[in-house]
């Protein structure tokens, strides 16, 4: 699984910012203190697990109302999913989108991360400098701690569970003690238990009667269940009673209903169907009747009229012209409007032309043509006018400000640069701390010279010890030889006991003279100069802290010097380019002036609303000449009609002198009238001889199909006629009837009885009611016999509890007895808890062995991979951590050095080792990134690169992201993203 984006609404000092980790599967965070590293960190955290409301109420944001986001990762089964968490929305719980467009929530988040938890992930997948743990006093039994509380429980507390189990189980029991809990119950036992044996015979009778009284309360019991099944007996025959007479009439019914068939063929709902089809074939009988009355009137007025038509050319030529009247009007209804539209639009036109005020009269309207793509271009022109004129007021004010902030810079650069030291002050400052620092590193020389001295002068002491017996014992030999000499007369013995006497007095001169070289040597390099005081030496820090800080403000203020900088020739830039636009926008004018000289009198911003001004006047002079058109082509067809009535008035001999056209049309269209009249009579009549005609075939159909029907249910029925078919409806009606009853009884008994209960009742031999009210009075009795009974044993249980009242008010035995059951139990529960605890620490011990035995090896394989890497080979063996020593490490040259013995760079080293190989071997199922915060601040430049090498490795098979303020640790990482936090602050 790879961290991929990250996206904040809100968590800290971040909010709306984006971080982009998809760049590989190594990735470097750089930034400076207090840059927000931690925050970044947190926030994957809370993105993966979540935060309860008190912990994320620290990291809520100051500046903004929502704090969370979304985090997007990748994984190698699903593919890219986000999680979207949001503080005070579903509890902060995740929202995950899957690329299939499904949305999960919390569990399924959990479940995809294989149950790890929150601790779980910081103590295998996460590390910083400040869990850098002292290696040097760790033993065999807490590095197994460390691996089952990082590898199972993510806890570092495994160490103080078990003594805190061990103090529990000190608590409880020991042995030889008196103030343990369980061993003051003993003694408290112990002596309630001498108390009741003196009343060993009293014991004995009470017990008698509590047993006897228990008796007596089972037999109550008993008694009472006797009686509950005996009234739960009268309480069914009761209800076989009541349902007695609902059972003999179900009998009857039943008696009535097998008289009939079980299938009677009937129609449903036959008697009204048959009922509807007679009401519905009476009246079709009656319309058929009057409908052939009214056939034989139409058929005799058809032939009175055929015999008074007239001669129909007559009227076809006069109808032919009267088609033309419609149109006439028409038309001399159009020739009014026409006229009145001519002069409004002639009177329109000039108004406004008149109101334009820019020199177009009527006639320059004529060959005027305003193209589609005019509108677009005048205004483009006016938009780009504006946007012109817009961005010269923009760039002036961008220029005013750029001058602001160059000479305001400048103030500040010169101020800065007046408060810096001196070369010679920086250097002197300098001196002070490296003296300071030699200062301090001599007198540690000097208490270790100090040691040392100590023990030369006990060392000088043994060998001028050791010299003087050699130089006795020379002497004492060369005495010897010279007494045999003198005896034996060997002249020989006299050079060997010189030489003997002259070795003895060299080895001791030689002795002396080295201890008082090396003291010598030791009083002369152990002296210095001046001393420098701390509080010299930390005004010198301060100050000189102080000047780098002004020498980063001073590099920061030159860069925004050269941003400036950058800033004004792009502001050139941008005033070239807008000089160059604003050329190209006067040609575009210029050509249309050219085209439109009307437009001189326009400004330009006004371009547009003319362009939609003239073209309405365009459209109103084109509407004019088309009006004038028609009304000279209307005035044609006029004079037409007119020559074609008085044609049809030459043939008719009429006279057409001094009359109106109108007249001529109104005399012409009395002819055709009437001839339609008479038609139009023929042909009503003629119209209802077939309706007629075909209503009565509808009718007979429709008469078929209800006949049809009608046979269809006698049929049903196999009835000869409609008496035989309402005898069945009879027949079928009654047995209904008696079905219903039946249903209607069963249901009644079903209320009353339990199916058991209604098989007995409707078997085939029959109770009576005197068998009933037999059988209820013999459970009555017996219910009698069974209330005296328990009365009976009521009053021996009370008389028995009088007796053990008196027992236990008289004397203390029932006290002590509750007392030591009490106590007894108390001490049940302080053992089962004292085993359980104990068993918790057996377990405990156990797992921890498992656990250490099982990855102990392959851990360290890893470490002491990882660690000879690191170290460029100087170690190459670590040795885990025994009962009696903490970590030990092997050099190339064979010598063995424990963890106390190195520094703190390569302890430190050490640890990161161990931890890279404990979250590689425990979490081989868990393919989560690893993140590190600066765990390598002891580390040299050259070690630093090896380890960024590992990681390197280590970031193939799963995501690696370290946090730095570091430069030297973010150089290192060259070839990787890296992400630069901005906003930082430098603490010196």
């Amino acid at each position: 699984m790879e961290i991929r984006y990250a996206h904040i609404f809100g968590f800290g000092k971040w909010i709306d910012t984006d971080f982009d980790f998809s760049g590989g599967s190594y990735i470097c965070v750089y930034g400076e203190n207090e840059s927000g590293k931690t925050t970044i960190q947190q926030f994957l955290m809370f993105m993966l697990f979540g935060f309860p409301p008190k912990r994320r109420s620290a990291f809520r944001p100051k500046q903004s109302g929502k704090m969370g986001g979304r985090l997007t990762l990748f994984d190698q089964d699903i593919g890219e999913f986000t999680i979207e968490r949001v503080d005070g929305v579903r509890n902060g719980s995740a929202v995950c989108h899957i690329p299939d467009g499904e949305t999960y929530g919390e569990e399924w988040l959990q479940n995809h991360l294989h149950g790890m938890t929150y601790g779980a992930y910081q103590s295998v997948f996460t590390f910083s400098a400040l869990d850098l743990i002292a290696l040097q006093h760790m033993k065999e039994e807490d590095l197994g701690e460390v691996l089952l509380g990082i590898g199972l429980t993510a806890s570092a507390n495994i160490h103080a569970i078990e003594k805190k189990l061990d103090n529990k189980i000190g608590e409880l029991f020991k042995p030889s003690g008196r103030k343990p809990i369980i061993n003051k119950q003993l003694q408290s036992l112990d002596e309630l238990y001498a108390s009741l044996q003196k009343d060993t015979n009293t014991e004995k009778t009470y017990r008698e009667k509590q047993a006897i009284a228990h008796q007596l309360l089972t037999d109550i019991n008993k008694l009472q269940e006797q009686v509950k099944e005996e009234r739960l007996k009268l309480n069914r025959l009761e209800r076989q009673q009541q349902a007695l007479p609902v059972a003999h009439e179900f009998r009857e019914e039943k008696k009535l209903l097998s008289v009939y068939s079980e299938s009677i063929p009937f129609p449903e709902k036959g008697e009204a169907r048959l009922s509807k089809l007679n009401s519905e074939l009476l009246p079709l009988k009656s319309e058929l009747s009057v409908l052939r009355g009214n056939e034989e009137t139409y058929e005799e007025k058809l032939i009175s009229l055929r015999s008074n038509l007239l001669d129909k050319q007559i009227y076809e030529k006069a109808g032919e012209l009267l088609k033309q009247q419609p149109v006439f009007f028409e038309q001399k209804h159009t020739l009014t409007s026409l006229s009145a539209s001519i002069t409004k639009h002639e009177i329109q036109l000039e108004a406004e032309l008149e109101q334009m005020e820019i020199g177009l009269s009527r006639s320059n309207l004529n060959g005027l043509t305003l193209p589609f793509h005019l509108e677009n271009v005048w205004d483009q022109i006016k938009k780009d006018r504006e946007e012109v004129d817009t961005e010269k007021e923009r760039l002036e004010r961008a220029n005013q400000q750029l001058k602001a902030n160059r000479d305001y810079l400048l103030e500040q650069r010169k101020a800065i640069t007046n408060d810096l030291l001196s070369e010679q002050k920086r250097k002197e400052f300098e001196n002070q701390i490296n003296r300071h620092n030699e200062q301090y590193y001599m007198e540690k020389m000097k208490q270790e010279a100090t040691r040392q001295q100590t023990g030369l002068e006990t060392m000088r002491k043994k060998q001028q010890k050791q010299s003087r017996m050699l130089l006795f014992g020379s002497i004492a030999a060369a005495v010897v030889l010279f007494i045999m000499a003198v005896f034996n007369g060997e002249s020989t013995l006299y050079v060997v006991g010189a030489f003997l006497a002259l070795a003895g007095f060299l080895q001791w001169g030689l002795a002396k003279k080295p201890a008082a070289e090396m003291e010598s040597i030791t009083r002369d390099d152990l002296s210095f100069s001046a001393q420098i005081t701390e509080h010299e030496k930390d005004e010198a820090s301060r100050l000189l802290s102080l000047h780098e800080q002004k020498k980063n403000e001073l590099t920061a203020i030159q860069d925004r010097l050269r941003n400036v900088d950058i800033e004004f020739l792009q502001w050139k830039e941008r005033k070239r380019g807008l000089d160059q636009r604003e050329n190209r926008l006067l040609e575009q004018v210029s050509l249309q002036l050219a085209d439109y000289p009307f437009l001189k009198q326009v400004q330009i911003h006004y371009w547009p609303d003319l362009y939609n001004k003239l073209k309405a006047i365009l459209n109103v002079y084109r509407d004019l000449n088309y009006l004038q058109q028609q009304y000279n082509e209307l005035m044609d067809d006029r004079q037409n009609v007119n020559d074609q009535l008085n044609g049809f008035y030459h043939t008719m001999n009429w006279e057409s002198a001094n009359k109106s056209i109108e007249t001529k049309f109104t005399e012409i269209e009395q002819l055709p009238e009437n001839y339609k009249r008479e038609l139009g009579i023929l042909d009503q009549y003629e119209k209802w001889l077939k309706e007629n005609r075909e209503q009565q075939d509808h009718i007979l159909q429709k008469m078929n199909v209800y006949q049809s029907e009608k046979q269809e249910l006698l049929n049903i029925a196999n009835a000869a006629d409609e008496e035989e078919f309402l005898g069945t409806a009879k027949q079928l009606d009654r047995r209904q009837t008696h079905e219903a009853n039946i249903r209607k009884q069963l249901s009644q008994l079903n209320t009353l009885l339990n199916p058991d209960e209604l098989d007995v009742l409707l078997a085939d031999e029959p109770l009576y009611q005197s068998d009933l009210e037999k059988c209820m009075e013999q459970v009555s009795e017996r219910i009698a016999g069974l209330d005296e009974a328990i009365n009976e044993k009521r009053q021996q249980y009370a008389d028995i509890n009088a007796e053990l009242s008196g027992m236990e008010s008289s004397e203390s035995q029932s006290d002590i007895q509750h007392r030591f059951a009490i106590e007894s139990e108390q001490l049940k529960k302080l053992a089962h808890e004292w085993s359980v605890y104990k068993s918790a620490k057996e377990m405990l011990k156990e797992t921890k062995r498992n656990y250490r035995e099982k990855y102990i090896n392959h851990v360290l394989a890893k470490t002491e991979s990882y660690f000879t890497r690191i170290t460029g080979g100087y170690y190459h063996a670590v040795y885990p951590p025994s009962a009696a020593e903490s970590f030990r490490v092997e050099a190339k040259d064979g010598l063995r050095y424990t963890a106390g013995e190195l520094s703190k760079g390569t302890i430190d080293q050490l640890y990161v080792s161990l931890r890279l190989a404990i979250g590689e071997v425990m979490s081989e199922k868990h393919k989560l990134p690893f993140i590190i915060d600066d765990a390598f601040v002891h580390f040299d430049a050259v070690r630093i690169q090896q380890l960024v090498d590992i990681l390197a490795e280590i970031s193939t098979a799963r995501q690696i992201i370290f946090f730095t303020c570091k430069q030297v640790v973010s150089k290192a990482a060259d070839g990787i993203q890296i992400i630069e936090l901005d906003n930082s602050v430098r603490i010196s």
